[in-house]
């Protein structure tokens, strides 16, 4: 079984390493699994770390640089990869990719098979609404998840609650809709930075994600003075870009925190510093799934997040992790002071985050599953394709 990955890349985040995990063990599993980076030209040196990174680990990489993005050379390009390289499955990611298979398979291949699989809706919309459907309208973005679904033959969602979001929201057919959540391995995982070289503080806070409105840095950066008066040691560092960077740090100023925060930047060793920190914190108000909090969890760290999709689904609030009510800034800073002050809870959490993760979320099942969605794909198209003299009952 031959099957393509692709999807529109500006560097590395959730969704990104969600792929090195899963491509590795597909081919692990008789699957030969490669990937298409479709980028900016501008993006290129962005998206070179994973490239190399996929390469290393044996998968085949294939890159389109595109200005546009969308346009009938890139479908073209897409649709003639597809067909020399005797692809047998398309997994499109991502909006773009959607667009860009649906497309092809329209324009020129009514035979494609296609899984798309959803890691999210938009930041701006999550960043309003979460992930309740109550508030989508027609507008671009759901235009095109409807077109694109229509002509894809699975979807994937990478959370119950982020499927929930788009058959209620009437986006796609529950019919070709399902649910695999990220299963994570990070015993491979290098380390770049010895025990104890990321510790700029006790107790200390990390916080992983882009520096965009969804993931509402300002609200933890809004009750760091009252923290800093009850730990004068803290030490909060955020790690992850986006454009809200000088927004975020001129707050930080203005705060009188700069002593206390540290910006990183994108760090590709992240876990260095989830393992040199005490406790993560998210306070995004939605996320489609959650990959940093398995990440926490494999360092035994206890995650303090907002009680919402998905990461409800994910932590059990009081057993390993704990869930704020949303946006109590005040809970929040309540929970924080309260953890902080005790390395037994931190450590309870933390161990039991650790243990859920090996039991739930190994890439093992992830990837079974997922070779399950493509294997139904193939078998009901090749029914479909077979004139029915052939048929075999």
């Amino acid at each position: 079984m031959k099957v393509l990955l692709v999807q529109k890349m500006a560097g590395i985040s959730g969704s990104e390493r969600y792929f090195l995990t899963l491509l590795p063990a597909l081919r692990a599993k008789g699957v030969d699994a490669r990937f298409l980076v479709v980028q900016h030209p501008a993006n290129a040196g962005r998206n070179a770390p994973f490239i190399d990174e996929l390469k290393g680990k044996g998968i085949p990489v294939y890159v389109f640089d595109s200005r546009l993005p969308i346009s009938l050379g890139l479908v073209r390009r897409l649709a003639r990869l597809v067909r020399e390289q005797g692809i047998d499955l398309l997994q499109t990611n991502l909006i773009h990719a959607d667009v860009w298979g649906a497309c092809a398979k329209l324009l020129f291949d009514r035979r494609m098979r296609i899984v798309s699989v959803k890691h999210g809706y938009t930041d701006v919309y999550q960043a309003r609404h979460g992930l309740d459907p109550a508030h989508l309208s027609t507008d671009r973005m759901s235009l095109l998840t409807r077109w694109s679904a229509r002509r894809i033959d699975r979807v994937v969602c990478i959370s119950q609650a982020l499927e929930t979001f788009f058959v209620r929201g009437g986006l796609i057919d529950a019919a070709k809709t399902t649910s695999i959540p990220y299963g994570s391995d990070f015993s491979t995982i290098d380390t770049e930075v010895a025990e104890g070289g990321l510790r700029f503080g006790m107790p200390q806070i990390v916080v992983a994600g882009r520096l965009v409105q969804v993931k509402q840095h300002h609200l933890l950066l809004g009750i760091l003075p009252h923290l800093v008066q009850d730990f004068p040691q803290l030490s909060v560092v955020m790690v992850g870009a986006g454009p809200l960077l000088e927004t975020l740090v001129q707050r930080t100023r203005e705060l009188g925190l700069s002593g206390h925060v540290r910006w990183e930047g994108f760090r590709a060793n992240m876990h260095d510093y989830i393992r040199d920190s005490d406790v993560m914190v998210l306070p995004s108000s939605a996320e489609g799934f959650g990959l940093v909090v398995l990440e926490a969890w494999y360092h035994g760290k206890p995650v303090v997040a907002f009680d919402v999709p998905a990461l409800n689904e994910i932590i059990e609030s009081g057993v390993d992790g704990i869930l704020v009510r949303p946006f109590d800034t005040e809970s929040l800073l309540a929970e924080l002071r309260s953890l902080l002050a005790s390395a037994d809870a931190m450590r309870d959490l933390g161990e039991a985050g650790r243990a859920k993760q090996r039991r739930l979320y190994d890439v093992e099942a992830m990837t079974e599953r997922t070779i399950g969605v493509y294997r139904d794909v193939i078998a009901a198209t090749s029914s479909a394709r077979e004139p029915a003299g052939q048929r075999h009952g």
